[in-house]
């Protein structure tokens, strides 16, 4: 009888985590999909001109016409670190569409583009 009493508890306790687990799926899932969204080659805009440096997002470096820039890393689905120069800032990410690519910062409630990149 314990035995059994053992081996329900444990069940009931793979059950609660594999639902959380679930419940988080889809954040979980968009965190991979921006690191793989950010992963390549783009232009930063200026004012509404495409740049004409390229900046190599790979691997959590970030890399300037072939040199090393800085580094980023994602914190939340929507959120990235970036570090240049000894510098750390925070951004809001997000994805338009899958050519352009902006970073917001909060201010007074709402979210203001910083930086847009472009492919």
């Amino acid at each position: 009888m314990r035995t059994w009493l053992k081996r329900l508890i444990l069940l009931l306790m793979v059950g609660i985590v594999i639902t959380m687990l679930w419940d988080q799926r889809h954040k979980i899932a968009l965190l991979s999909n921006n690191n793989l969204r950010i992963q390549g080659d783009w232009y930063r805009i200026e004012g509404e001109f495409k740049g004409v440096d390229r900046y190599r997002f790979s691997e959590r470096i970030i890399s300037l016409n072939n040199d090393e820039w800085g580094s980023y890393e994602l914190r939340k689905n929507t959120e990235i670190e970036i570090m240049v120069r000894g510098q750390l800032d925070t951004y809001h990410l997000e994805f338009p569409d899958d050519d352009n690519m902006v970073w917001s910062v909060r201010s007074k409630g709402e979210l203001v583009p910083r930086v847009r990149w472009q492919r």
